[in-house]
């Protein structure tokens, strides 16, 4: 093994004579030559210390990530869809009888009486010619009763709401 000052006098040469040498070949053979010698040589045996590399998501924890996307996305896009495709409550021409049922239904709504929502949808199909309800507004009220029985009674008085007042302010 040499030691660092025969090292670098070694060094020192091996530039100068490449420096000689530089000057008396052509531009296009110094280009070749420059990548084979380097002007700078690495004197110290340490290798550059590298990055660890970064750690990837293991394949269960990264299946978790996309199936929860999924499920947020797949619930924005149902809840749009439904949005989008929920139809307006139909209209009626209200007069003071049947504004008094409807008023009585919500209240039963509110108040989660299915006794009373089955007998106040009874009268109103009953009474359906004096009233002037047509058919549609008729089956939209009776799918209300329906859903209220089934345990959605806010739902049920949210959409009789916007029955009532969709109607009375065209």
């Amino acid at each position: 093994m040499l030691s660092d000052s025969e090292n670098k006098n070694i060094l020192r040469k091996l530039r100068q004579d490449r420096s000689r040498f530089l000057k008396r070949t052509p531009w296009y053979q110094q280009l070749s030559i420059k990548r084979f010698f380097p002007k700078k040589v690495q004197t110290d045996s340490k290798p550059s210390p590298r990055k660890p590399p970064a750690p990837q998501p293991s394949k269960r924890r990264q299946a978790v990530a996309n199936a929860a996307a999924l499920c947020v996305l797949s619930v924005i896009v149902w809840g749009s869809a439904s949005q989008l495709l929920r139809r307006p409550a139909p209209t009626y021409t209200p007069n003071s009888e049947l504004n008094q049922r409807l008023d009585a239904l919500f209240t039963a709504f509110n108040s989660q009486d299915v006794f009373n929502a089955e007998r106040i949808q009874s009268e109103l199909t009953k009474m359906n010619s004096k009233t002037r309800m047509d058919d549609e507004s008729l089956a939209y009220v009776k799918g209300l009763v329906d859903s209220a029985k089934h345990g959605q009674w806010s739902l049920s008085a949210k959409r009789l709401h916007d029955l009532i007042f969709h109607s009375v302010n065209e």
